[in-house]
């Protein structure tokens, strides 16, 4: 089989969400989420013409029991074909188109390690250049010796693993929201419901609840977390300020931190990838709704005030003992931020999801 490596292109990400579509319609109940990954899903680096697709499942065995649906989309099931816990599938015979990579929610090793290496391509351009020349040069040198051409680039690829994995547990990434991290949101979000007026919840929502509000939410809005070797340290979100057309261009934003990672500077970090995510919907006028008090207590202090505040918010509304709990009155207030220019004919404004596939589902801006 020849070996072709090509320059990017940009329907790569296009033939990437046709397919994973088809997939996730076979896996339904059991999928968890599904990447885009190898060198096909970084923009600007040459590859072979081929589409790596990794899906996560809940249960790595119930996978067996749809080798036949998999075959009648023309894929050949291949099983874990050398990596443990893993099962491959992959489609063309004479020339290979995709290769699907499954792994369990639970091996996060395995499929950590892939999304690592994808994003440290994405934010890293000197190594994805390296790697381009290489592969370019190897495939001119062994046109049709893919053992030859698979040695050439064993040691840089082991090296740029090693690098990657380095990078992404040691780098506080900002992200979009993938649904499984919603238990780990809610576990931020339990305390300020419990043990303080932060919010004006007062019983945690199941987490059926909860990620029924990300998949929903994330249609048209970003959601984001912070994250540090595979642990969630905050989310942060948009949600409309109202409904109504006309106020389109105006967002409400949330933020919430994991309290022992407070005063660590994650929380900016959030609040100025959020922004600039909003930005490049179109979005001009951001907005945040408190909780406030003029005398601290202990369920409720002035920090989230201050910290907007910092971040040059206004405060434009206040609302006096609106919210009770703890037995308690509490004040509400409305503090604002623009963004972006007022024109007369403003820009249409992008859904979250327009932005991620105009993007091939990755947002570089987000990567710190």
């Amino acid at each position: 089989m020849e070996i072709e490596v090509v320059s990017h292109q940009s329907q790569w990400s296009l033939e990437y969400k046709q397919e994973a579509e088809k997939i996730s319609s076979i896996l339904q109940e059991i999928l968890v989420d599904i990447h885009h990954i190898g060198s096909t899903a970084v923009a600007g680096l040459p590859a072979k013409p081929v589409i790596d697709i990794m899906p996560i499942v809940t249960n790595i065995d119930m996978v067996d029991l749809l080798n036949e649906q998999f075959e009648t989309l023309g894929y050949e099931c291949m099983g874990e074909f050398g990596m443990d816990g893993r099962r491959y599938f992959r489609k063309g015979t004479n020339r290979r188109t995709h290769h699907v990579h499954i792994f369990e929610q639970e091996n996060d090793r395995d499929w950590m390690r892939h999304l690592a290496v994808r994003d440290y391509l994405r934010t890293h351009s000197k190594e994805s250049e390296a790697y381009g020349k290489l592969k370019q040069s190897l495939a001119a040198s062994f046109p049709t010796d893919n053992e030859r051409y698979c040695e050439g680039k064993d040691s840089f690829v082991k090296q740029m693993e090693k690098d990657a994995i380095a990078w992404y547990q040691n780098t506080i990434q900002v992200r979009p929201v993938r649904l499984f991290d919603a238990a780990a949101m809610l576990h931020i979000y339990a305390p300020y419901v419990r043990e303080t007026a932060v919010t004006f919840d007062y019983e945690v929502p199941s987490l059926h609840q909860f990620k029924e509000k990300i998949a929903t939410g994330m249609e048209q809005y970003p959601y984001l977390v912070a994250e540090l070797g595979g642990r969630i340290m905050g989310y942060a979100y948009a949600s409309p300020f109202k409904e109504r057309a006309a106020y389109a261009w105006a967002v409400e934003t949330t933020i919430y931190l994991d309290r022992e990672e407070r005063g660590k500077g994650v929380g900016r970090l959030l609040a100025h990838q959020l922004e600039e995510t909003l930005r490049r919907q179109n979005i001009l006028n951001v907005n945040a709704c408190l909780a406030y008090t003029e005398r601290e207590d202990e369920h409720l202090t002035s920090a989230s005030f201050l910290f907007h505040e910092r971040l040059g918010f206004k405060k434009n509304a206040h609302f006096t003992q609106c919210g009770y709990k703890f037995n308690k009155w509490y004040d509400m207030i409305w503090m604002e931020k623009l963004i972006g220019e007022h024109l007369n004919q403003p820009k249409v404004v992008l859904s979250f999801s327009q932005l991620m596939d105009e993007n091939n589902h990755s947002l570089p801006w987000l990567h710190t």
